[in-house]
């Protein structure tokens, strides 16, 4: 379903990038990189327009297979995002040694940025060495404009949340990417 939306919207003119969340069954599938590879082309769709997410407690079933999953798709080109970074079990060797795009930070930080310095500390020093490691950083969870303004003056690079859009029908969905104030 969604490599066919991704196909629908590419064709109406949107290049949108497509989340996709792997549960640790979905990463361990041995046929996961031939599947994802398969559904590119049947669809004509670029391998980046679909990230697919992968949470730390999943890289930590298997990671031997984790990681050679991980290496086959990025050598296809997909993109690759670590989800709910900083709650989960993956090491900062992890992160430092997979073939990943993107550092999502998990809402549990991002939600109380305004009234916890500690939070504030950790979101800041994901966002630097997030940059560091040469990743795009996401905040998961944004839901109020001081929270989203902050992010932007620590050099977040995306967020998401409620405050930018509560989740829509896919019919609605270019409507409001042609008017939101956020892009």
């Amino acid at each position: 379903m969604v490599f066919t939306q991704g196909a629908r919207w590419r064709e109406a003119g949107l290049a949108v990038v497509q989340s996709i969340n792997l549960a640790a069954p979905d990463l361990l599938n041995r046929k996961l990189p031939e599947l994802v590879q398969r559904l590119l082309d049947e669809h004509g769709l670029p391998p980046d327009a679909i990230c697919l997410e992968i949470t730390e407690s999943a890289l930590m079933e298997d990671p031997e297979l984790a990681q050679q999953h991980l290496a086959a798709l990025a050598e296809l080109g997909v993109k690759l995002s670590i989800d709910d970074y900083g709650v989960g079990q993956a090491s900062l060797a992890y992160v430092r040694n997979l073939p990943m795009h993107e550092l999502k930070i998990d809402q549990t930080f991002t939600r109380s940025l305004s009234n916890s310095p500690k939070d504030a500390a950790i979101v800041r020093s994901t966002i630097t060495m997030g940059h560091a490691l040469g990743l795009t950083v996401v905040a998961e969870g944004v839901e109020t404009a001081a929270d989203l303004d902050w992010l932007k003056a620590n050099g977040c690079d995306i967020a998401q949340g409620y405050w930018i859009a509560r989740p829509m029908p896919e019919a609605e969905f270019p409507g409001w990417l042609s008017s939101s104030p956020f892009l």
